[in-house]
């Protein structure tokens, strides 16, 4: 018989992980290049206070003072980031769709979690 010992052990409730306030506007996520070639996004990550959240849909939840940081991957594999001091700076209150301009994360800085993890700051 197999047994699984686990020294610490806790659960997490992520469905509240980005509980805005009710002047948070949801908005339809495109992402292109900074020399303007496009990215398809296959999969959208959302980071807030050191924690991951994949909305369903392609959207950034925009709400004032809450700085995200956006994560891209695309269906070729290539990863693509928007720090969230720049996502800060656009204003997106009147919007509701917006083309966000990503960088393409460096491939030495996938080679690892844990050096993926320090670019993104966790």
């Amino acid at each position: 018989m197999t047994y699984l010992t686990l020294s610490k052990f806790s659960t997490y409730n992520i469905d509240q992980i980005l509980r805005f306030d009710q002047n948070t506007i949801p908005v339809l996520a495109s992402f292109r290049l900074e020399n303007g070639e496009p990215v398809s996004a296959a999969y959208l990550y959302l980071l807030y206070k050191k924690t991951f959240f994949c909305p369903y849909r392609p959207e950034v939840y925009y709400a004032k003072g809450k700085p995200l940081t956006v994560v891209v991957t695309s269906s070729a594999g290539r990863v693509f980031y928007l720090p969230a001091k720049e996502f800060a700076a656009i204003d997106l209150s009147d919007v509701s769709d917006y083309q966000f301009k990503v960088k393409e994360v460096p491939p030495a800085v996938l080679a690892s979690k844990k050096a993926f993890a320090g670019f993104l700051g966790l």
